[in-house]
C-alpha cells in the first residue's frame, strides 16, 4: 500500500494541503455514479464541488458524492479517515493521493511532531 507521512492506518495527516486541491485530487480519482445522456462520466465543476464542500461543512458531515463520483469522506478535519473512500474507489486509493499531495505541500518539521495547534480546525 502507498505511503503517506503519518499514515497510522486509521488517519491521514492532510495539514497544509489546500483543500481545493485535496478536494479535486479526490474527485479526479473517484469512481463514477453515473453516466451523462451521452455516455460520458460527468464533468469535475470545482465551482459546485467546492459549494458541496462548503455545505457539508456546515452541516458537519462528509462529502458523500459530488459531480457525478463517490467520495464517502469528510476532508474538513486535519485528519482525515480513508476507509470509506477507499472501499468505493480502491483500497489505498486516498492515501496514495495525499501522498502525491505531500510531495507538493510537504509537513513541516513542527507539524511532523504533532506541535500544531487546532487540530481539529479545517485547513
Amino acid at each position: 500500500m502507498p505511503h503517506a507521512p503519518d499514515y497510522d492506518g486509521h488517519l491521514i495527516n492532510v495539514y497544509g494541503i489546500p483543500k481545493r486541491a485535496l478536494l479535486e485530487a479526490l474527485l479526479q480519482d473517484a469512481s463514477i455514479i453515473y453516466e451523462g445522456m451521452d455516455n460520458l462520466p460527468p464533468s469535475i465543476n470545482m465551482d459546485i464541488a467546492w459549494d458541496a464542500y462548503e455545505m457539508a461543512k456546515l452541516l458537519n458531515q462528509g462529502l458523500w458524492d459530488v459531480c457525478g463520483r463517490v467520495l464517502h469522506i469528510d476532508i474538513s478535519p486535519h485528519y482525515i479517515t480513508p476507509k470509506a473512500y477507499g472501499s468505493y474507489n480502491g483500497e489505498g486509493s486516498c492515501v496514495s493521493i495525499v501522498a502525491k499531495l505531500r510531495e507538493l505541500y510537504p509537513l513541516d518539521s513542527h507539524e511532523k511532531s504533532g506541535e500544531m495547534s487546532g487540530l481539529s480546525s479545517s485547513g
